[in-house]
């Protein structure tokens, strides 16, 4: 994603550092929302993201059927992909790829948008690494996303943040090759990486 440039007449200039900054507010006043390209804020900056790859969407779809095959014989939440808004604050919306809410928070879930952080969220990496593997991590782990996967389609690699007791992603863990990851969020499901990136 890149950062997007446009008038001043949306936005507002933070008093001490003079920075603009955006609110969700702003974002459904552009002239283009709520048609492509896709907006995301994160601590206030507005991003656009390009249309996905045709891997990216393989990927997607991959990962929607493996999870919704075993959601459908479950009562144990929902699955949902981009682009939805999920609401974390007025100055951080996102639209993840792939996502989970448990049954227990559906009533956060609005005809529009998510107002709740998901307990599962899924990134597939694109051209802008750093924002899913750092600054999307530290979001995610700062609204307590219980998990969250980063799948690098270059590497054919799954990498799983799980969030511990003290709040944080303290450890990572990498897989990789014909290895199988247990979904922690939902009991249960296990997704084999021959199957994501078949």
């Amino acid at each position: 994603m890149s950062l997007l440039k446009v008038p001043l007449k949306w936005g507002t200039i933070h008093p001490r550092t003079g920075k603009v900054y955006f609110t969700y507010s702003d974002l459904q006043a552009l002239p283009e929302y709520p048609e492509s390209p896709l907006f995301e804020l994160i601590n206030g900056v507005l991003y656009t993201a390009p249309s996905p790859s045709t891997v990216h969407q393989s990927i997607s779809l991959n990962l929607t059927y493996q999870i919704s095959k075993y959601l459908e014989k479950k009562s144990l939440g929902r699955l949902f992909h981009a682009p939805i808004d999920v609401i974390l604050t007025e100055t951080d919306v996102v639209v993840p790829d792939l996502f989970f809410i448990s049954k227990e928070r559906f009533h956060l879930i609005t005809p529009k948008n998510i107002q709740v952080a998901p307990d599962f969220i899924i990134e597939i990496l694109s051209t802008n690494r750093d924002r899913d593997l750092v600054i999307k991590k530290q979001l995610y782990e700062r609204h307590e996303v219980m998990e969250y996967w980063v799948v690098d389609p270059d590497n054919k690699t799954v990498t799983v943040f799980l969030l511990q007791e003290n709040g944080r992603y303290d450890s990572r863990t990498q897989y990789h090759s014909n290895q199988v990851i247990q979904v922690k969020t939902i009991d249960g499901l296990t997704i084999s990486l021959n199957d994501i990136f078949k």
